[in-house]
């Protein structure tokens, strides 16, 4: 089994995988089943590398093919373009040519790729987004963290913004 695969299994658990110093550690470790346990530990250096790797997230912007897409989606009728499981774009030329200058995730370009020029229907795109999947890894512990703080120093407003945060991703990571 792959490392890729392992990350894939602990996922459909509902495991969080966190990297702590030289360990891996693994939340809730108790759905986590003995063989798949085992192939964590013989993968660790690997498992290790992916999470601490470096995610390419951005591309040269616009792409050079922006124009091309453009015009293939306006000969579409504008559709929206779903790039993520609830994450749609319904304005491709402002998408591209935003009036703030951002990065956009290499997937939501390939998904928006696929739609327009290989056709692919809407139940084709990703159910899942990397950096969807890396803000709720890291979101929670922070939120959770936060409020700890907050309650230590006493401080109203701290833990009225952490409780609120840790409710909302607490419902999200349900979901996800």
């Amino acid at each position: 089994m792959t490392s890729t695969e392992i990350l894939g299994r602990l996922h459909d658990l509902g495991v969080s995988v966190l990297l702590n110093g030289s360990k891996v550690r693994l939340e809730p470790g108790s759905k986590v089943p003995a063989d798949l346990l085992d192939e964590v530990r013989r993968n660790k250096a690997e498992i290790m590398l992916l999470l601490s790797s470096p995610v390419e997230t951005s591309i040269a912007w616009p792409p050079p093919d922006a124009e091309e897409l453009i015009a293939k989606w306006k000969s579409l009728g504008c559709p929206k373009i779903p790039v993520a499981l609830g994450l749609s774009v319904s304005d491709l030329h402002r998408w591209f040519y935003p009036g703030i200058p951002g990065e956009r995730p290499v997937e939501h370009v390939a998904a928006i790729r696929g739609f327009l020029l290989e056709g692919l229907d809407p139940s084709d795109v990703p159910t899942s987004d990397p950096l969807l999947e890396k803000l709720f890894r890291t979101a929670l512990p922070f939120w959770k963290k936060r409020l700890a703080e907050g309650e230590a120093a006493k401080d109203a407003r701290i833990i009225h913004q952490a409780k609120w945060m840790v409710e909302l991703f607490e419902v999200e990571e349900g979901l996800a």
